[in-house]
């Protein structure tokens, strides 16, 4: 049956936001004010609740997740107010006794502009990300192919300091 156009009653609705709350289906129950001669008949009650209001409490769940869940704009509005010194916080100054609002310090706005930098990436990244992408291409295609291609290493061997012995470099007559 669709719970769409159903009505709860104020105990049904109470008896979902205490069994939110207290993850007991018996307590919520009592909570809610269903009246019981035993404690085993409110959980019967709660019981049969929690069948009848399973959907109901999902919905709930799923609206109480969303209302305390930042998204993607909120932690980037955060972050830029951050940036900007507009957001305070409440310290206890110890040479007054008193409690102050500061702004944002330093470390904090740097920190926060670092983290809005590794969302918006720069052009130097994408050019970055484009020859690392580029190198994986070729790594894979290397590998599909049997490792066909040769790796050329370029060795150089010679010591400065041997060139420098016999040319005469150091005021030496050899």
């Amino acid at each position: 049956m669709s719970n769409e156009g159903r009505k709860l009653s104020q105990k049904q609705q109470r008896f979902i936001d205490a069994y939110i709350e207290l993850g007991n289906a018996t307590e919520a129950a009592k909570q809610a004010g269903y009246k019981c001669r035993s404690y085993s008949a409110y959980g019967a009650v709660g019981s049969e609740n929690l069948k009848k209001l399973k959907d109901f409490i999902d919905v709930r769940l799923a609206e109480i997740k969303s209302q305390r869940t930042a998204d993607l704009t909120e932690v980037m509005e955060f972050l830029t107010s951050v940036l900007r010194g507009e957001v305070t916080e409440t310290v206890f100054n110890p040479v007054t006794g008193l409690k102050e609002d500061i702004h944002a310090n330093v470390k904090s706005r740097v920190d926060a502009a670092r983290e809005l930098l590794k969302r918006y990436p720069g052009k130097l990244d994408e050019e970055r990300q484009k020859l690392l992408l580029e190198k994986l291409r070729a790594e894979i295609e290397d590998m599909r192919s049997g490792g066909a291609r040769e790796q050329v290493l370029i060795v150089d061997d010679i010591d400065d300091g041997l060139m420098a012995e016999g040319t005469g470099d150091d005021g030496s007559d050899e």
